[in-house]
């Protein structure tokens, strides 16, 4: 062990404290990306996920502009791709974008809209939740929350060790209020916030992953655009080869939308501006499935949801949660969802963990489970605990 610890640049523990320092062992960087991350967190051993902002692109904030508004800045989604050596002579991450475009601050959202508030990714999917505004509700003017779930995809440029792309799946829409936390894991996706739920959705199935990870890379790339309801018409007009599309002017994109069966107003934005998914006229337009389906089961939580985690069909929820109806404690709730995930069943509670605290309108802002133990922080005053327990039952 002293020797791990040594080859990783790390110190033992501190014997009072019993913490560790840790050191630095990249800094990921990139023009797209200015020092502005909501989130993040590791899709794989050499996947990272990270959920931002950035500037319009040029084209965009030259429009909004023209509008006589100001330039709005993108939600961008960016999956970066890590060898395991981080030395000073290890070249630069290679890094994906995602972009959405929602116009922050106006009344009128569309497609992405809202700030970026939780990030999960796991299983090759990526699910992040969002919180719209709505200029009629009471500052800071935030409107229900809603979800929207990602497909990483092998990157277009055949490169194996390019990161993955991610393709629109479903936007989850259900809760009344922000959100603030999801999870992925066991076949299944959490989502919970200020509306005292935490809604339990199917993160898809084999079938799904083996379909996505199947496209042609005309498919994917018809994803990226909202337009993926056209690659069958595609693939049976013989229209195969991406390269070709691309390099096809407006007259030939026009004759391809005709082939194709397109409706008028996808023609149009496809004879424009063909695959090219960053042109300002996709953003905005919705490319999220509208057949996302129902929540396989509600789960009302005493308070508000601020922090969930999944693992070995082990569901936990933390946040504003005053289960013991008193004072001096944070709490956070365990709930079995193997029958739920199974489908032979639903989501039962286990038990409600209690933890002393200073300040217990804190809440609980995070929590992680690994192997039957949960870990807890939160609470006010730098405060935290672990809970330790048996799978199945705790």
């Amino acid at each position: 062990a002293a020797e791990r610890i040594a080859a990783a640049g790390m110190q033992p523990p501190n014997p009072s404290t019993h913490e560790w320092n840790y050191v630095e062992r990249a800094r990921l960087s990139h023009t797209d990306a200015p020092p502005s991350v909501a989130a993040a967190a590791w899709l794989d051993d050499g996947t990272l996920v990270e959920a931002g902002y950035a500037e319009q692109p040029e084209q965009a904030g030259a429009a909004a502009a023209a509008a006589g508004g100001g330039a709005p800045p993108c939600r961008v989604l960016r999956t970066w791709r890590l060898s395991s050596d981080h030395s000073s002579s290890t070249p630069p991450p290679a890094v994906s974008v995602a972009r959405y475009y929602d116009g922050r601050g106006e009344a009128r959202l569309d497609d992405g809209a809202g700030d970026v508030s939780a990030l999960a990714a796991a299983d090759g999917l990526v699910v992040v939740t969002h919180n719209p505004l709505d200029l009629t509700r009471p500052p800071p003017h935030l409107g229900s929350g809603f979800t929207d779930v990602w497909r990483a995809v092998p990157s277009q440029s055949g490169d194996a060790s390019a990161p993955p792309e991610l393709a629109p799946l479903r936007r989850l829409r259900e809760h009344t209020a922000p959100l603030y936390a999801c999870a992925i894991g066991g076949g299944l996706i959490a989502t919970g916030g200020d509306d005292n739920t935490v809604r339990l959705w199917p993160a898809g199935t084999e079938a799904e992953r083996v379909y996505w990870l199947a496209l042609t890379d005309v498919a994917v790339a018809l994803g990226r655009i909202g337009l993926q309801r056209y690659s069958a018409a595609f693939d049976a007009a013989g229209y195969l080869d991406l390269e070709s599309l691309q390099r096809m002017d407006a007259s030939q994109r026009a004759e391809v939308a005709k082939a194709t069966g397109m409706k008028h107003g996808h023609a149009r934005k496809f004879e424009k501006y063909g695959l090219d998914a960053s042109a300002p006229s996709y953003y905005g337009y919705s490319r999220w499935s509208n057949d996302a389906g129902a929540s396989l089961q509600t789960l009302q939580l005493p308070g508000k949801v601020w922090a969930l985690a999944l693992d070995c069909h082990l569901l936990v929820a933390g946040g504003a949660l005053s289960a013991d109806g008193e004072g001096g404690h944070i709490c956070v709730m365990l709930f079995d969802v193997a029958r739920l995930a199974a489908g032979r069943g639903a989501a039962t509670a286990l038990r409600t963990l209690r933890a002393q605290s200073h300040a217990r309108q804190w809440g609980v802002r995070s929590v992680a489970t690994h192997g039957g133990t949960a870990v807890v922080a939160g609470g006010g005053g730098g405060g935290g605990g672990a809970f330790r327990g048996t799978r199945p039952t705790l």
